[in-house]
C-alpha cells in the first residue's frame, strides 16, 4: 500500500531549509571512550522491595517534572543534555533516553505538553518532547505489525500523529539547527513511508552536523531491514560506510552485526530455526559487545527452554543496559522458569520502577500470580496450608489485583486458625472484586466465629444491592439473621431464596413459620 505523507514531507522540507549550526565538536581521540556502561545496576534490597538507582530512574523523574508543571526545570535539564552531547558526543544516549521520556502510552501527557508550550513558546525541548510523544501515539495506533496486517484505519491514526510529530519538529529545529534527536525521530517515522524521500537528505543532514553518533546510524540501518523495503546489501554497504569514523567512536563497529540481528529476529519466529537464530545473534556480536544482540540471543534461550544459558545473556545485556526495563522483564521470565520466583518478582519490580508504563511488566505480573496462585492450590489441596500461603504472598506481590489470591490465602489462614489474617485478606478480595460471591461467603463465616453479625449483614447487604436476585445470598443473610435473633427477616429472605430457586430455602422458610 502506498503512503503519501503530505504533511510529513512538508514538515521536512521546512526543517531542510533552515540554516545548520555549524557541527559540535568532539575529540579526535577514542582513547578513553566507555563503549556501554558495563557495570551492574546498583540496586539495595529491602525486604522483598529493591531500591533502584536514580540514575536508571531518569525517565520517570522527567515525567514526575512534566506532571508537577515544572515546565523551566525541565527546560533546564534538557538543555542540559543537549548542551553535553554537543561538547561529547558519547553522551548521545543520556540525551536519547532523556526525550524517548514523553513516549509513554499516557493520554494525560498531551494536556500537559501543550501547557508547556504555550508557557514556553521558543523553548526547542518542549516542541520536541511533545513530538515523541506523538510518534509514540503513531506507532502505538498503527501496531506492531506488518503492513499487510494493518487497516487503513490504523494507517490514517499513525499518519494523523507522524505529521504532528513533524510539525514540531521542524518548529524546534527552527529554534535550534543540531537537534540530532530530532532527525533521529523523524528518520524512525520514515520505516513507515518507503517510498519518501529516499535521497537521505535527512540523514545527511544529521551526520553533516555531528558524523559520529551512534543512534542516528542505527535507526537508519534497522530502516533499511528487508521487512521495511530495504535489504541486506543495502544494509552492509551503509554498515561499511560508517567505519570511516569507527576510530572516533568504536560503538559504529556493531553495526555491522545488524544484517545477522535482524536475521536472528527473521529465524527466531520458526521452532524449527530457533538454533540457527541463536547462531545469527552469535555472529552479530563478533562485531561488538553489544547488550541487544545479548537480549536478543537471551529470548531465544529462553524460547528453547535453555534458561542458564538465557540467564547467562541476560545478565550481560543487564549490565550493558541497566537502564532498559525490557532487560529486567526477560531475566524475570527467566528466574521464574529457574524456579527463582524472588529474583524473579524483584526483576520485575526494578522494570517497574524504570519506566511503568510497559504494558508487558504488568502482563507478566499476572501470568506469574495465575500460577502461583494454581501451584499454591495444590499445596492447599493436600492441606500443606504454610507452604500454601508463601506461594500466596508471592502471588500479591506480582500481582496485587488478583483477586483469586486474596480468596484463597484467606481461606488458608482460616483452615488455621488464623481469623484475623484470614479476616483481612476476604475484605481485600471483596474490595476488589464485589461480586465475588465466595468470598463473602467465607467473609460471613469468620465474622460468625468473632460473633459481628451486624459486620455480616453490612457485607451480604452490600453484595445484594449489585445482585438483587441471587437466592444464595438471601439464604445467607436470612441465617445471619436466625443467629441474631431476627426470625422475621430470617424468614423473609429464606421466602426470597425460595422464590428465587433455592430448594434448601423453601424447607428452611417452613420451618422458621412455625417459629415466627
Amino acid at each position: 500500500m502506498k503512503r503519501s505523507f503530505t504533511g510529513i514531507s512538508l514538515a521536512i522540507l521546512i526543517l531542510l531549509s533552515v540554516q545548520c549550526s555549524s557541527p559540535p565538536t568532539h575529540s579526535s581521540s577514542a582513547e578513553g571512550v566507555k563503549f556501554e556502561n558495563s557495570s551492574n545496576p546498583t540496586l539495595s534490597v529491602e525486604g522483598t522491595k529493591p531500591t533502584v538507582a536514580p540514575e536508571l530512574l531518569l525517565k520517570s523523574r522527567i515525567l514526575a517534572l512534566l506532571k508537577k508543571g515544572k515546565y523551566q526545570e525541565l527546560d533546564s535539564l534538557l538543555e542540559s543534555y543537549q548542551r553535553e552531547f554537543e561538547q561529547d558526543f558519547h553522551k548521545e544516549e543520556k540525551l536519547a533516553e532523556a526525550f524517548d521520556s514523553f513516549s509513554a502510552d499516557d493520554p494525560m501527557l498531551e494536556g500537559q505538553l501543550n501547557d508547556w508550550i504555550k508557557d514556553y513558546p521558543k523553548s526547542y525541548s518542549a516542541l520536541l518532547a511533545r513530538a515523541h510523544y506523538f510518534n509514540s501515539r503513531g506507532w502505538i495506533r498503527r501496531g506492531f505489525r506488518g503492513a499487510g496486517e494493518i487497516s487503513h484505519t490504523q494507517f490514517a491514526l499513525m499518519e494523523a500523529n507522524f505529521q504532528k510529530a513533524a510539525q514540531d519538529v521542524a518548529e524546534a529545529l527552527k529554534l535550534k539547527s543540531n537537534l540530532i534527536a530530532g532527525f533521529c525521530l523523524l528518520l524512525n517515522m520514515e520505516k513507515t513511508a518507503p517510498e519518501f524521500d529516499r535521497d537521505a537528505r535527512l540523514l545527511e543532514r544529521a551526520l553533516s552536523l555531528c558524523p559520529a553518533p551512534f543512534l542516528i546510524r542505527k535507526i537508519h540501518i534497522e530502516k533499511l531491514e528487508p521487512r521495511w523495503g530495504g535489504s541486506y546489501q543495502e544494509m552492509r554497504q551503509f554498515a561499511e560506510a560508517a567505519q570511516e569514523y569507527a576510530p572516533l567512536n568504536p560503538k559504529l563497529k556493531v553495526l555491522k552485526g545488524f544484517v545477522d540481528w535482524d536475521k536472528g529476529r527473521t529465524l527466531e519466529e520458526s521452532d524449527e530455526r530457533k538454533g540457527e537464530a541463536i547462531e545469527a545473534y552469535t555472529r552479530a556480536l563478533f562485531y561488538g559487545d553489544y547488550w541487544l544482540f545479548y537480549h536478543e540471543r537471551s529470548r531465544t534461550f529462553y524460547h528453547m527452554g535453555r534458561y542458564t544459558e538465557a540467564l547467562e545473556d541476560g545478565n550481560r545485556a543487564v549490565a550493558l543496559r541497566p537502564q532498559e526495563e525490557e532487560c529486567y522483564i526477560l531475566r524475570s521470565r527467566i528466574f521464574f522458569f529457574m524456579e527463582k520466583p524472588g529474583h524473579a518478582l524483584r526483576d520485575l519490580q526494578v522494570a517497574g520502577q524504570i519506566w511503568p508504563y510497559d504494558t508487558d511488566n504488568a502482563k507478566w505480573g499476572r501470568s506469574v500470580a495465575k500460577r502461583l496462585v494454581y501451584s499454591a492450590y495444590q499445596l492447599y489441596q493436600q492441606s500443606q496450608f504454610a507452604g500454601a500461603i508463601e506461594k500466596y504472598d508471592l502471588a500479591a506481590e506480582f500481582d496485587p489485583d488478583n483477586v483469586e489470591t486474596y480468596y484463597w490465602r484467606g481461606t488458608a489462614y482460616m483452615k488455621q486458625g488464623m481469623l484475623a489474617e484470614a479476616e483481612r485478606d476476604l475484605e481485600k478480595s471483596v474490595q476488589q472484586n464485589p461480586r465475588h460471591f465466595e468470598s463473602y461467603r467465607w467473609l460471613d463465616w469468620v465474622l460468625a466465629r468473632q460473633g459481628k453479625w451486624d459486620t455480616i449483614l453490612e457485607y451480604w447487604n452490600r453484595f445484594l444491592d449489585l445482585e438483587p436476585n441471587h437466592a444464595r445470598a438471601y439464604l445467607e443473610r436470612g441465617d445471619t439473621f436466625y443467629h441474631k435473633g431476627d426470625l422475621k427477616s430470617a424468614l423473609r429472605d429464606a421466602q426470597k431464596a425460595c422464590e428465587l430457586g433455592e430448594a434448601e430455602a423453601c424447607a428452611l422458610g417452613q420451618s422458621l413459620k412455625q417459629k415466627v
